[in-house]
């Protein structure tokens, strides 16, 4: 379904809307830091696009308190997350879109970067053996496995995807 048809329906699904305006709110907060705040999205929001729905609206939509935004409203939010608007109004998100959003939060974060660009250029034995060190340090700090999708890896694949389990 395109995003008109979904944004004409907005009316009858505003739990669809709050948990996909929660699950965007949940992929992009900066990890190992609070999750992101929504008076920190409306300020975003407003800087990017010039308007925004105030936190409290926000929170509103969110909890499904608020069932009838505007279609602008939506667009405006799925601006912001870089999403179409659609996703955020279907609960059968669509995995590549969760994949992206999960590797692009990840890539946030310096540290993560840092990892990243020390592991280019290592061989694909190399880094399948880091990429155990780390799948273990994960199952020692109790967070979910990641799974890449492409089984077996090549060297050189630039596919930017990350599955969770």
């Amino acid at each position: 379904m395109d995003d008109e048809s979904m944004l004409a329906e907005t009316n009858s699904a505003p739990a669809e809307l709050a948990k996909g305006i929660s699950r965007m709110y949940e992929l992009m907060r900066i990890p190992v830091t609070s999750r992101l705040s929504n008076a920190a999205a409306a300020e975003v929001i407003s800087k990017l696009v010039g308007t925004s729905p105030s936190p409290a609206y926000l929170m509103q939509l969110r909890t499904a308190t608020k069932s009838n935004p505007t279609k602008q409203c939506i667009w405006t939010i799925a601006q912001f997350f870089a999403v179409p608007a659609s996703y955020l109004l279907d609960s059968r998100s669509d995995k590549a879109i969760d994949s992206q959003s999960r590797l692009l939060a990840a890539m946030k974060d310096a540290d993560v970067r840092n990892l990243v660009s020390r592991a280019s250029g290592l061989t694909p034995e190399t880094l399948e053996s880091q990429s155990a060190i780390v799948g273990r340090a994960r199952e020692l700090e109790n967070l979910s496995a990641v799974h890449p999708k492409e089984q077996p890896r090549r060297h050189g694949d630039s596919e930017l995807s990350l599955d969770e389990s």
